[in-house]
Parts: structure tokens; sequence; C-alpha cells
């Protein structure tokens, strides 16, 4: 049925509504992926297991999406042959779905060509791979809210995004020839 679909085993986030502690962790977990991409475990250390700490052993380390290229970190798509959580197939799939478009694509749109055949992520879990997306490709992404152009692409206008998704739409810019 969903021969693509993600296999996440962390019930913060493998659902289809979050519970208000897995929506902090998300938040605070998309806060680090962009204010820490290069810090080893993007900055959760110690002793202490905060959630957000759960989320990213169990979907971003164990998912292969931030790991270190040539001795600095980086927020990316799995590699081929490398994805334990089978979460290449729905990131690219959201990475063709914008790069594909002549113009912008809503994110409601985004996470609705996730949420179906063969993928099945579920509503907690979709906003989480568009920031893994966003991040990877941050250069060559154009936010839009409300149809203004959003200079920043940041935590900040991300926790926006997760607030009302149905006022932003992303579009893919070309950097090719510059």
């Amino acid at each position: 049925l969903y021969g693509q679909g993600p296999v996440v085993h962390n019930e913060l986030i493998n659902r289809h509504a979050l519970t208000s502690a897995g929506a902090a962790a998300r938040q605070r977990l998309a806060e680090a992926l962009y204010e820490r991409t290069h810090d080893p475990d993007l900055g959760f250390r110690g002793s202490k297991n905060p959630p957000e700490r759960s989320l990213y052993l169990s979907v971003l380390k164990l998912g292969r999406v931030h790991r270190e290229r040539d001795g600095v970190f980086v927020i990316d798509l799995p590699e081929l042959g490398d994805d334990p959580l089978r979460l290449r197939p729905a990131l690219e799939k959201i990475r063709d779905h914008i790069r594909g478009s002549d113009g912008r694509v809503s994110v409601t749109d985004i996470y609705r060509g996730i949420s179906g055949r063969p993928y099945g992520v579920r509503a907690a879990l979709a906003p989480l791979l568009l920031a893994i997306i966003l991040v990877a490709d941050r250069h060559r992404m154009a936010l839009f809210e409300r149809g203004t152009y959003c200079p920043k692409l940041d935590a900040q206008a991300f926790m926006r995004i997760l607030k009302s998704p149905e006022n932003f739409s992303i579009q893919w810019v070309a950097l090719e020839g510059v």
C-alpha cells in the first residue's frame, strides 16, 4: 500500500495529530536544523534527553539525513543504498514537486502529495520532511507568505509555516550559469 513510505519508529512524530509535547519537540528540532546544521548532533549533547533529541536521533541521525561529509556536518537526503528509514522517496517527491513546477507550489499541495500512495506520510511528519528539504536546498528555494517574497528562509519563517501552512508557497530558483 505504502511501499515508498518512511519507516519511522518514534511515537512523538509518527502520528496523524501531534501532542503538545510532540509539537514543541518538532518545533525545537526544526530550529536546530536551521541554526545548528553544522554542529555534531545538531548541538544536542550531554546526559539530558529532551523529546527533540529523541526525534533527532530516531529520524535525522538514524535516517542518515544529518551526517558528516568532507569533515562538515550537513543536512541532505540519505545516500542511495544507505536509507534505513526509507526517507529518501518522500524527500525526493518533495524536492521534485518544487523543482518540477513552473512556478510556486503551495505547502499544502506538498503535504498532500506525500500523504497518499505510495508514500503515506503522516501529517505530523510531513513538516519535518519539508524542513529537511528546505535546509538541504536553502540556496535554491524562494519562500512566499501570502504571495509576498520572504527574504529569509530561517527557523522563524519555518515556525510560521508550521502554524499556517496554507499561507505559504515555495519556488525552486535555478542557479545554472551563475
